[in-house]
């Protein structure tokens, strides 16, 4: 226990004993515990200073078993969401598979380091915020933990079980990005009645604008700045349903207008020497921009699928995006790593398919080994469509999200799942995937299948191009995150291209090779693994190669180096088509000739047909 202990003290955590297998200060219960010999001063000291490594040495030398408090706020710069249970006589009410029935409600706070106690309960762990003090029924079952109080560590033990980190401490550490708005004073009597802050959450279209005018009001009466104002209002506005400024009619800077309108009708109500003072709510020093905290986006499969927020994973009809989502929804279920190389965070996993028969989703799903697990659902009818388009429906996903803790969800696909959606129109596009932002804001990682066009005549098919997701560019502009599959030349594998990654460097296109293990019937295995990363020469080479391919075959006759590299010129150049040329003639990918010093080439589709015989196919 001693070296956990020092590892919290070099994390800055002002850290003190608790009685063996128990939550009190051991110096509270030193008489009891040492027969009175010793003891120690109360850990009130600590709540401003941290002990010294020689103390903390000489504690749990004496008592290598006492458990380990942390104490929390401004001393060890954290807090804790402390969640706890339905209980009952003290005891936690657990379902029929051992897990609890209710646990306390956090919606609204982005995910963060945690650790599971002792009871069941999770200990959410963030980064020191001045302005949100200690709050016993902060909500139900919730309290805040923070200055002049202390929470149990990992991995004391309490009632014989221990406390144990979800993560590793460096995983995750996360900001609250917002006030919460349940530790805002209540507002007795500035624009009439007493005002419920609770109410101005999660508000629907109707009553968007009076609910942000009267929070304005109150704020600005209470001598709120108007940067304060303006980021407090503007994260509660993205709880709405639809955020003001996203709803159809709405101005781009509603809630800019609501803000000013708050501001001038407080001012009005104010002597002149107040009015004077208030600032433009509209300028922003850098100084204090830079120091606002935005919270990090860890990820749920390393480099490739982010904690939270929405993924694309597009390719063309029969280009094995399904297999790749199935596979990726295995990793994140299990935690194993993805394709055997990326580490992949484990997690309760929502599959909702429309696309594919069942029998074929099934077959799939055995040969994947996804019935192996305990944590997958999936969600699929074969009568009654799913429509995500409808926000009954998305209000059922969210409740079933919420009631069995899911962490991501995979949509396959977007076209069959958005009730008659047209793609090609921007405003449906936002709405559809507005209704989604409850859930990617709030921790769920959100990964879309979906389809793109064939490549046109001359483009590569081998590279894809983010112009190919059908209809308009603002599904990608929605997405935090955007894979496309190409081909290659082999049937069992695939390519996997990260075209965009907000905020972050994309991830080098690699190869996914599909290995069958047929024992026979249900006892069939595919496999998934990572094939290399593909060689950014290679690969210009095989995108000039499919080029090739395809102008002879329209060509239908035979062409000379000089009339296919002048043909090609501006879609591949001409190194590209001279390095193209050759390792199609050493890999037999086409038919070919040499007369005098010139090459003579023609496709290998022409070549067999029985009118072409005389050609001669040249193997080197």
């Amino acid at each position: 226990m001693l070296q956990h202990a020092l590892a919290y003290l070099e994390k800055g955590i002002s850290i003190f004993p608790l009685l063996p297998n128990g939550k009190i200060p051991l110096s509270d219960a030193l008489p009891i515990y040492n027969d009175g010999v010793e003891s120690k001063p109360s850990w009130i000291p600590f709540q401003t200073e941290k002990a010294s490594r020689e103390q903390v040495v000489e504690w749990w030398t004496k008592y290598p078993d006492a458990n380990i408090a942390g104490v929390m706020g401004k001393v060890s710069n954290i807090i804790c969401m402390d969640q706890d249970l339905l209980k009952k006589d003290g005891v936690p009410v657990l379902d029929e598979f051992g897990n609890p029935v209710e646990r306390g409600d956090i919606s609204g706070f982005p995910p963060t380091l945690s650790a599971t106690t002792w009871s069941g309960g999770k200990h959410n762990i963030y980064k020191y915020v001045e302005n949100v003090p200690m709050k016993h029924g902060f909500r139900k079952m919730i309290d805040i933990q923070s200055d002049r109080s202390y929470i149990v560590l990992s991995p004391s033990i309490v009632n014989g079980k221990a406390y144990e980190w979800d993560l590793d401490w460096k995983d995750m550490l996360n900001t609250i990005p917002f006030f919460p708005i349940e530790l805002l004073p209540r507002d007795e009597a500035t624009v009439g009645s007493r005002l419920d802050i609770k109410q101005l959450i999660n508000v629907e279209c109707g009553s968007r604008n009076d609910q942000m005018h009267k929070l304005a009001c109150s704020l600005y009466a209470k001598g709120y700045t108007d940067e304060d104002v303006v980021f407090l209002a503007t994260e509660i506005n993205r709880t709405y349903k639809p955020p003001l400024g996203e709803q159809r009619g709405d101005k781009p800077d509603e809630l800019e207008n609501i803000l000013r309108s708050a501001r001038d009708f407080i001012a009005k109500n104010k002597s002149e020497d107040i009015k004077d003072n208030i600032k433009a709510f509209n300028f922003l020093s850098w100084k204090s921009f830079n120091a606002i905290e935005f919270p990090e986006n860890p990820w749920r499969i390393e480099k490739l699928i982010p904690e939270f927020g929405i993924s694309f994973l597009a390719a063309p009809s029969g280009g094995k995006k399904s297999w790749v989502g199935l596979d990726m929804a295995r990793s994140a279920a299990s935690g194993l790593a993805f394709l055997g190389k990326f580490k992949t965070k484990k997690g309760n996993v929502l599959y909702i398919e429309q696309e594919t028969p069942q029998q074929e989703v099934q077959r799939r799903g055995r040969q994947l080994r996804l019935n192996e697990l305990d944590n997958i659902w999936i969600a699929s009818s074969k009568d009654t469509p799913i429509n995500l388009n409808n926000d009954g429906v998305v209000k059922q996903l969210i409740e079933f999200v919420e009631s069995k803790n899911i962490s991501v969800i995979f949509i396959d696909t977007l076209r069959s799942v958005a009730g008659g959606l047209k793609e090609e129109k921007a405003e449906e596009i936002r709405m559809f995937f507005n209704r989604l932002k409850p859930l990617s804001e709030h921790g769920v990682a959100i990964i879309v299948l979906d389809h793109t066009r064939k490549p046109r005549p001359f483009e590569s098919r081998t590279r894809p191009a983010l112009d190919q997701i059908l209809g308009s560019q603002d599904k990608v502009a929605s997405a935090t995150n955007v894979l496309m599959l190409g081909r290659t030349n082999e049937e069992d594998s695939l390519t996997l291209h990260q075209m965009k990654l907000k905020g972050g460097k994309e991830e080098k296109p690699f190869v996914i090779k599909m290995r069958d293990e047929d024992y026979g019937g249900i006892n069939h295995r595919t496999y998934l693994e990572h094939g290399g990363d593909l060689d950014e020469d290679q690969l210009k080479i095989e995108e000039a190669v499919d080029v090739i391919t395809e102008y002879l075959n329209i060509q239908g006759t035979e062409k000379t180096a000089k009339e296919i590299k002048e043909a090609l010129s501006e879609n591949i150049g001409k190194t590209n088509g001279e390095n193209a040329l050759k390792y199609m003639r050493e890999n037999n990918r086409i038919g070919w000739r040499k007369e005098g010093k010139a090459y003579h080439y023609i496709s290998l589709n022409i070549v067999s047909t029985p009118e072409q015989e005389t050609i001669p196919l040249v193997s080197s």
